[in-house]
């Protein structure tokens, strides 16, 4: 039996940065010995927006955007290949299309949970649309990072790990402070019943992807529920994220699913 820790690699932006945090104070808890796979961060914030400048022609910006890519993601990987990668992008899209109420209302009907009301009085959007158009515009974001991720990286295990589900309460985001909070004071919350649906499409996304890439979709635990899917109050963090709670429960499930991937 292999006693050395796994090395993981975790990916992503915001959520990554919050789980990193927790991380760390978790490693201070247990005088940096803490047991499990051995996690290091890797963060992408202003990958996209480096390169040739705006005299520089569409084929060129791409290029050069999959070159800064590549390199970051070279950059992240360092002199070795990690046993694990855990992936946690696609945090923020659903989210981008869902918590701000739109000028003209509208709700779509999620086959897949119909005991989740939808509002009869906004503009009904048909579900394949709605699923088409959000599918697209992840693909476009991210399906190139993950096939350069493939290309390097072609026989480490690989877990995505999806968002938060939403905070039913729009009491409880708008008491928060920061730019987003601004502009939903301004614009109003949509119903919580189609934010959890934006959220449940995207996870339905995810797992189509994840299956594409041969990644491994981790289920979220249980307790991180309440009884009507959304998130549990005691795991409430700000607009989009979860508390230190939240990535606690991610960290030791993640622990448990990556020490038993290697048995």
């Amino acid at each position: 039996m292999n006693d050395q820790p796994l090395e993981c690699l975790v990916i992503g932006h915001s959520h990554a940065l919050r789980m990193s945090q927790v991380h760390d104070s978790l490693n201070a808890e247990d005088g940096g010995a803490r047991p499990g796979p051995r996690f290091r961060f890797g963060f992408l914030q202003n990958v996209e927006g480096e390169g040739p400048g705006e005299q520089a022609g569409p084929h060129d910006k791409a290029r050069n955007r999959e070159e800064n890519r590549l390199d970051h993601l070279r950059r992240l990987l360092g002199d070795g290949t990690p046993d694990a990668i855990v992936n946690c992008l696609f945090g923020n899209k659903h989210n981008v299309w869902s918590m701000a109420q739109h000028k003209s209302p509208y709700d779509f009907y999620f086959p897949y949970r119909p005991d989740i009301s939808t509002d009869r009085k906004s503009q009904i959007v048909p579900f394949t649309m709605i699923k088409q158009a959000l599918a697209e515009t992840i693909r476009g974001q991210y399906l190139g990072f993950l096939d350069l991720m493939k290309t390097l990286t072609p026989d480490t295990p690989t877990y995505f790990v999806p968002p938060p589900p939403p905070v039913q309460s729009a009491e409880y985001l708008l008491s928060q402070s920061g730019p987003v909070q601004e502009r939903l004071v301004m614009s109003g919350i949509s119903p919580a019943p189609l934010r959890l649906k934006f959220w449940l499409l995207n996870l339905m996304i995810l797992e189509e992807f994840a299956a594409t890439y041969n990644h491994i979709m981790v289920k979220l635990p249980d307790i991180l529920f309440d009884p009507d899917g959304y998130l549990a109050e005691s795991y409430w963090g700000d607009t989009t994220h979860g508390n230190a709670d939240y990535y606690r429960v991610i960290l030791r499930h993640l622990d448990a699913l990556i020490s038993k991937g290697r048995d």
